[in-house]
């Protein structure tokens, strides 16, 4: 009974010839091109592993660290320009791991707020609910090959760090809200995954860390049912 999740976060550079994090501005000549390149590269993976049915696009799609202009390691791309880009690749990833496998469904690149859960970030442009308003905008725009946001992803995902704190009713609150923007803006409940979550050690010392995860399980299954797994 175990859930086996297929992710990955590296696409075909078409300049470079080999697999990087950066992606092509959407502004290159080159960028339609590396669309369908990203389509084909789902399409070969999913149609060799046929076994995994849930597949994870992309990783911390809001998350500077992994979604940025390849060379321009550390830029944070406009709220706008980054939910345009997410609604592209999720399209077309979706579309190449449907043909490769009709039953197979797909997960959102799990988001994260880069300073943790509920903590507010000057430039809220890439919050986990800001970026869900920006990407539902770009999907609702018909601009990137649908107007149905199963057809970009069947399962919502996110990274609900808590740095500081132990889990609470704060926690439940806020990932309430995002949950609340995936149903206000889809018109019904959906599947949600936490592909990540838990404590910095930097911040925490490690022997509270398993006390505060102990804490965290019976919080979700009794205050957020909406998370499946």
């Amino acid at each position: 009974d175990i859930m086996v999740i297929g992710m990955c976060h590296e696409n075909w550079s078409l300049e470079e010839k080999r697999f990087c994090v950066g992606k092509p501005s959407r502004q290159d000549p080159l960028y339609r091109q590396w669309l369908e390149c990203y389509e084909q590269c789902w399409f070969l993976t999913v149609r060799e592993f046929p076994e995994i049915t849930y597949w994870e696009i992309d990783n911390e799609m809001n998350n500077k660290d992994f979604m940025f202009i390849q060379g321009r390691f550390g830029e944070k791309l406009p709220k706008e320009e980054l939910a345009a880009m997410s609604a592209d690749m999720l399209f077309y990833a979706s579309r190449g791991i449907h043909r490769a496998n009709p039953r197979a469904l797909t997960v959102l690149g799990g988001i994260v707020d880069p300073y943790g859960l509920g903590i507010p970030e000057t430039d809220t442009g890439t919050t986990m609910v800001n970026y869900l308003e920006a990407l539902y905008d770009a999907v609702e725009s018909g601009a990137h090959g649908s107007v149905r946001a199963d057809d970009f992803f069947q399962i919502a995902c996110w990274h609900p760090y808590y740095y500081t704190k132990e889990p609470d009713a704060y926690f439940v609150q806020e990932n309430g809200r995002i949950y609340e923007v995936i149903r206000r803006r889809e018109g019904k409940d959906k599947r949600v995954f936490w592909t990540e979550f838990g404590w910095d050690e930097t911040l925490w010392d490690m022997e509270q860390i398993p006390a505060a995860i102990e804490k965290l399980f019976p919080l979700i299954r009794r205050e957020m049912p909406y998370v499946e797994s």
